[in-house]
C-alpha cells in the first residue's frame, strides 16, 4: 500500500477512535446527567450541604413576681476536633489541657484519631477566643447554651436542674422538661471541603426557644424559710430536714426547703439524697401531727365536743398487742385538751369510739394513701392500711400516726384543709406556661374535695390555738400573732428489723397563721435529731423564727390579704464583696426588713430594653443600672466589670438575664 492510502487508513482509524470515544463520552455524559441525575445530585448536595439538628434556647423558671431562678445564657461552647496535619501533637496537647482542664493524654488520644471528634463541652467564650488565635483552622465550636440559676441553691429541689446535654434531671426541670425545652428543628448549612458550617441557607423558626414556666414559689418567702431552717438547725445533728409553705386558700406552695440543700450551678458536688425532692418522694410515719383526724371525725359526728372528757389512764393504756404510753401521765382530759396536751392515750380512746371503716374513711378524704399529683415526678401515695389488714393495736395507733406512712406533703395539704374552712385542695407548684407563640397556659386552683363542715374547721382551729397558747406547741407562740399548730414527734420506722428505734425519731410542728384568717400554713420537719427530739423542742422554734421573720418583712400579710411585693435594690445595704452581690441578684433583697416601691418589673415579652455599656464599672453600680433596666443578672469576678453578654447597645426583653464578668481573683 502506498504512502497516501497508508496515511487516510491511519486517519480513518484515528476518527474512528476519536468517535468512539466521544461516543462514550456521551454516553457517559447522558448517564451521569439524566439516568443518575438524582443520585449524583444527592451525593452533591451531601458533599457541600450539612443537616444539623438544633435544639433551641431553653425556656426560663420563674418565681410567682418573675424573679428568674433558671435561665439559659449562650456563653458555652463544645470544640470539636477535625483531623488535621500537626506537627507536634503532644505540644499542641499540652497547650489545650491547660486550657479546658482535660487529661494531656486524653487529649493527644483525640488528636490523633482518625475522625472528628469533641474535645470538650461547655467552654466558655474566652477560651474559644484563645483556640481561635492558635489558627490552626481544626477546631469546630458550636454554641451550646449554658443552664444557670441565679438562685444558686434557693428552691433547689423544686428547681431541678438540667443535664449537660440540656435535658432536665430533677424537679421541675425534668417534670416540665417538654415545655421547656421546646420543638427543635434542623438547620441546613453549605459546608467547606473541611465540612466545616460556613452559614446557614434555611430560616429559623419564629418560635424557636422553649416556653417559660412560672411557679407559685415566692422568692422572697423561700429565702425566709430557707434561712431560718438553716439558722434554727445550726449546730444540730440531724439526717434531714424540710419546711413547706402552702397558702390555704388556693394550693398554691410558696416556699419548700431542704436541709441538705446543694448548689443548682454544681450539681455533680452533691449526693443524689440532696437532691431528690423528698418532701413529695419519701414517706415517713407523721406521729401526733395525725391526731387532728379523729379529733375532726369526733366533732364532725356529734358523738363527742371540744369538752367531752376522756380519761387518759395517767399515762398507760393497754389494748390489744400493746400498750400505749403518754410522755406525761393524765387522768381526765377534754377533747381540747387531749389535743393541745397531745395525749396518744386520750386520742386513741378517741378513735376506738369509731368503727374501723369510718376511721379509715376520714383519713383517705384529708388526702392520705393518694398521690397529690404535684408537678413533681416520683410522688409517693403513702400507705393507710385496709380495716381488713388492722390487726389488734392498729386503730389505737393510728389515732397518733404510727402504723401509716404519708408524705410530708400530705401533712400540710391535711392542714390545710383545716385552715381553709374545711376544703382539701389539690397543691400548686406550676403557676402558668408562657409559650413562645405568646399564648399562655394558667394552671387553676383546684378543689378536691370538702373534708369537713366550716363548722368543725373553725373549732377545730380554736383547739389547735390553744395547742400552741397552753399546750405542747407554746415554743412556735409570737406575739401578736394567733398561730393554730400541733407538734409531733414520731418514732422511726426500722424496717429491717420490722420494729420502731428505741432512740430515733421524726420531728415536726405544723401549724398556720394568724388563725382567724390563716394566710399561710407551715410545716417544719427534721429527721433523727440528736439530742433533744421532740417536735416543740426541735421544729416550733424554727416555725416560730419563720412567723416572727414575716412579722418585720410583710407585716400587710397580717392584716388583710396583700399581693407579694418586689424590693428594691437601691435600698440594700452594701454588700462586702461578689458573693454577697449574687445573693442580692438572687433574691432581689428578698429578706430585707423593708417595704418599698419596687424599680424592678414583672417579666413581660412586651417589653423590650436596651442592654447598657457597663465595662469599666464598678460591679455594684453595674447591677444597680442592670435593676432599673429591669433586667437580671449573674455575676463571676469581682471588683470592676471587664466583660458583658449580652453586649451594650443590644435590645432585650425585659427580665433577660445578663452576664457580667469581673477581675479573676
Amino acid at each position: 500500500m502506498n504512502g497516501p492510502h497508508r496515511l487516510r487508513a491511519r486517519e480513518r482509524a484515528l476518527a474512528a477512535m476519536l468517535l468512539a470515544t466521544m461516543a462514550i463520552f456521551a454516553a457517559r455524559l447522558v448517564q451521569i446527567q439524566i439516568v443518575q441525575h438524582a443520585q449524583w445530585s444527592a451525593m452533591a448536595r451531601a458533599q457541600s450541604l450539612l443537616t444539623k439538628f438544633q435544639q433551641p434556647a431553653r425556656g426560663e423558671i420563674r418565681d410567682r413576681s418573675g424573679r428568674p431562678l433558671a435561665v439559659t445564657l449562650p456563653l458555652a461552647y463544645a470544640v470539636g476536633y477535625r483531623p488535621a496535619f500537626v506537627l507536634d501533637f503532644d505540644k499542641l496537647a499540652g497547650t489545650l489541657a491547660a486550657q479546658i482542664s482535660k487529661p494531656r493524654r486524653e487529649l493527644r488520644d483525640k488528636l490523633t484519631s482518625p475522625g472528628f471528634a469533641y474535645l470538650a463541652r461547655r467552654v466558655d467564650w474566652q477560651t474559644k477566643l484563645t483556640l481561635e488565635t492558635l489558627r490552626l483552622g481544626c477546631f469546630q465550636f458550636d454554641e451550646e447554651p449554658r443552664r444557670t440559676y441565679p438562685s444558686t441553691g434557693s428552691a433547689a429541689v423544686v428547681v431541678g436542674f438540667a443535664n449537660v446535654d440540656g435535658s432536665g434531671a430533677e424537679g421541675i426541670e425534668a417534670s416540665m422538661n417538654d415545655e421547656l425545652s421546646g420543638e427543635g428543628y434542623r438547620e441546613l448549612c453549605r459546608v467547606d471541603a473541611l465540612r466545616k458550617a460556613i452559614a446557614p441557607i434555611s430560616p429559623v423558626p419564629a418560635e424557636y426557644r422553649g416556653a417559660n414556666v412560672t411557679l407559685t414559689i415566692d422568692l422572697q418567702l423561700q429565702t425566709i424559710v430557707e434561712d431560718e431552717l438553716r439558722e434554727g438547725l445550726k449546730g444540730k445533728t440531724f439526717e434531714r430536714a424540710c419546711a413547706i409553705m402552702v397558702d390555704p386558700r388556693s394550693g398554691d406552695i410558696v416556699a419548700l426547703a431542704t436541709l441538705p440543700s446543694y448548689d443548682l450551678n454544681a450539681p455533680g458536688d452533691a449526693p443524689s439524697q440532696h437532691r431528690r425532692c423528698w418532701p413529695v418522694t419519701d414517706v415517713v410515719e407523721p406521729g401526733s401531727t395525725l391526731k387532728i383526724v379523729p379529733v375532726a371525725k369526733a366533732l364532725e359526728s356529734g358523738r363527742l365536743t371540744r369538752d367531752t372528757r376522756i380519761f387518759c389512764e395517767n399515762g398507760s393504756y393497754p389494748v390489744r398487742g400493746a400498750v400505749i404510753h403518754d410522755s406525761h401521765a393524765h387522768g381526765s382530759l377534754t377533747v381540747e385538751e387531749v389535743l393541745a396536751l397531745s395525749s396518744n392515750i386520750g386520742a386513741a380512746k378517741i378513735c376506738q369510739r369509731f368503727s374501723p371503716s369510718e376511721i379509715y374513711d376520714k383519713l383517705r378524704a384529708f388526702g392520705f394513701g393518694n398521690v397529690t399529683q404535684i408537678e413533681i415526678a416520683g410522688e409517693q401515695p403513702g400507705v393507710v392500711p385496709s380495716p381488713s389488714s388492722w390487726s389488734g393495736p392498729t386503730q389505737a395507733t393510728l389515732a397518733f400516726g404510727q402504723g401509716i406512712s404519708c408524705t410530708p406533703l400530705q401533712v400540710v395539704m391535711a392542714y390545710s384543709a383545716v385552715a381553709n374552712g374545711g376544703v382539701l385542695m389539690k397543691p400548686r407548684l406550676v403557676h402558668a406556661v408562657d409559650f413562645p407563640s405568646g399564648t399562655r397556659h394558667v394552671y387553676p386552683s383546684e378543689t378536691i374535695r370538702r373534708v369537713l363542715p366550716e363548722r368543725v374547721a373553725r373549732e377545730l382551729t380554736e383547739m389547735l390555738v390553744g395547742a400552741v397558747e397552753y399546750g405542747t406547741g407554746k415554743s412556735a407562740r409570737v406575739d401578736g400573732v394567733r398561730i393554730a399548730g400541733k407538734t409531733g414527734t414520731a418514732e422511726k420506722v426500722d424496717r429491717e428489723h420490722k420494729r420502731y428505734f428505741a432512740d430515733r425519731y421524726l420531728s415536726s410542728f405544723v401549724g398556720f397563721f394568724p388563725a382567724e384568717n390563716p394566710r399561710y400554713v407551715l410545716l417544719v420537719m427534721v429527721d433523727d435529731p440528736q439530742g433533744e427530739y421532740y417536735g416543740a423542742a426541735v421544729a416550733a422554734p424554727v416555725f416560730r423564727a419563720v412567723v416572727e421573720e414575716f412579722l418585720l418583712t410583710r407585716p400587710r400579710d397580717f392584716a388583710a390579704p396583700a399581693a407579694p411585693r418586689q424590693m428594691a435594690l437601691s435600698n440594700a445595704p452594701s454588700p462586702s464583696g461578689t458573693d454577697d452581690l449574687i445573693r442580692y441578684s438572687t433574691v432581689y433583697l428578698a429578706s430585707a426588713h423593708v417595704e418599698a416601691n419596687s424599680s424592678l418589673s414583672p417579666v413581660t415579652d412586651s417589653l423590650w430594653v436596651q442592654v447598657p455599656a457597663l465595662q469599666g464599672w464598678p460591679l455594684r453600680q453595674a447591677v444597680q443600672e442592670l435593676s432599673r433596666r429591669s433586667l437580671s443578672f449573674v455575676l463571676t469576678g469581682s471588683r470592676v466589670v471587664v466583660e458583658q453578654f449580652p453586649p451594650a447597645g443590644t435590645v432585650v426583653p425585659a427580665g433577660t438575664t445578663c452576664e457580667l464578668r469581673g477581675i479573676a481573683d
